[in-house]
């Protein structure tokens, strides 16, 4: 009789128990899972130096002063700071890059300190290696103006009747740089409605 009496608190009581162990596990898995996703999403609202050079790779060209580097720069960090404000993946490929060029935009980066806005928001910028002789636009980015880029066409890999992308012209800045201009005001040569500071 004992033993029957043990076996129906046992079985009476097992359920309960079973229940708030189980809602302990479910509870523990919800808070992981969570902190889980609040990590990522913290550490992809990050923009990392290496995130930056490696956006700049894209378009880099060992021939660039300094200042041209720097616009380069601060293009790819913006266009970063773009993405992750608008939950766009930011995840940049990492072009081969020689530790010496690595280290070198590494080194310039550091001295890199503009915003670039347009109308007071962070916009993307669309970027070409080169362009036709003036920036080329289009409806998706009605922010970016056609400017003049004549340097373009005196460049070496100038093709004559190629139909370059859309997008402000990075050889064209670096023309402008190695002429005289800071990076700033190359910039806002190529971006004329921008508060560029």
């Amino acid at each position: 009789m004992m033993f029957f009496v043990v076996m129906v608190i046992v079985l009476g009581i097992f359920p309960i128990f079973m229940t708030l162990i189980s809602r302990a596990n479910y509870s523990n898995v919800n808070n992981t899972s969570s902190n889980i996703d609040v990590t990522k999403s913290e550490h992809s609202q990050i923009i990392t130096e290496e995130h930056v050079i490696f956006e700049a790779g894209k378009y880099y060209n060992e021939s660039y002063c300094e200042e041209g580097l720097k616009a380069l720069l601060s293009l790819a960090e913006n266009n970063l700071k773009y993405k992750i404000n608008n939950n766009i993946d930011s995840s940049t490929i990492k072009d081969e890059l020689s530790d010496e060029f690595y280290n070198k935009l590494a080194k310039i980066y550091k001295s890199v300190d503009v915003s670039i806005n347009y109308q007071n928001e962070c916009v993307y910028i669309p970027v070409s290696t080169l362009s036709k002789g003036y920036t080329k636009t289009n409806e998706k980015y009605p922010y970016i103006k056609s400017v003049a880029s004549p340097w373009d066409c005196e460049n070496d890999d100038f093709i004559h009747g190629k139909d370059y992308p859309s997008g402000i012209s990075v050889n064209g800045i670096n023309y402008l740089c190695k002429t005289g201009m800071n990076y700033k005001d190359a910039l806002s040569w190529y971006l004329p409605d921008f508060e560029i500071k």
